[in-house]
């Protein structure tokens, strides 16, 4: 923790963590949890995880998808313990490459160029991308990269230091700039537009679908267990 804050430049003085919490006589897993307050200095700045335009191009901040490493990609993650009903695994971070991220986004939305800007983290690329759909009321379509040989790594790992942002197409090569200038991998995954969530090959549905299972899944299963 104490790296990690050095490495972002973050002062936090006080935390949480739920290490030994039980329900009912089971354990629960640890929850280190850092609550955190900043102050954004022109409102002009706020930016939203929803898609914003139709035709405004969709990237990923960050490593590439495809050539995730399986094992890092999904420890821990949200698909390994729903999928495989398996908790393991050692997720790891490059606290340098966090913080290089991070600043290109910033950046990128100071000067106008980032509509849109959502972290890529519990679920993976597929869940990051249909929330920025569901928030923005907009679809992803045109699906632009090689997921390399595993399907699943690339949807739904969890590698760390990523972001999906959106630009209005006119912007891109400026943001292609901002990406080079921090030393970033920067990666064009598809196209804002319509209705539909559609990654080729894979899924197609509509945003009406997805939004339901987004907004209403817990309800059901917590009626389904009741």
């Amino acid at each position: 923790m104490a790296e990690a804050l050095r490495a972002l430049e973050i002062p936090v003085v006080s935390g949480n963590a739920s290490l030994y919490n039980e329900t009912e006589g089971r354990a629960v897993l640890p929850t280190p949890i850092v609550g955190m307050v900043g102050l954004i200095e022109d409102l002009s700045h706020v930016c939203t995880p929803g898609f914003k335009a139709e035709g405004d191009l969709v990237a990923l901040v960050g490593p590439p998808p495809g050539g995730a490493d399986p094992a890092s990609a999904l420890a821990g993650s949200e698909y390994l313990s729903l999928v495989h009903n398996q908790v393991r695994g050692e997720p790891d971070i490059d606290l340098d490459l966090e913080r290089r991220v991070q600043l290109t986004v910033l950046e990128g939305i100071r000067r106008g160029v980032i509509r849109s800007a959502h972290d890529c983290s519990e679920g993976g690329l597929a869940v990051a991308l249909a929330e920025c759909c569901i928030h923005g009321g907009l679809g992803f379509r045109d699906w632009s990269f090689e997921p390399g040989n595993r399907l699943d790594v690339a949807l739904f790992g969890e590698t760390q230091s990523r972001i999906v942002v959106s630009v209005s197409p006119g912007q891109f090569s400026r943001l292609q700039e901002l990406a080079r200038n921090f030393g970033v991998p920067l990666t064009k995954l598809g196209i804002v537009g319509g209705q539909r969530f559609t990654i080729k090959g894979v899924v197609d549905l509509p945003l009406s679908v997805l939004a339901d299972a987004w907004r209403n899944g817990l309800a059901r299963a917590l009626a389904g267990s009741s």
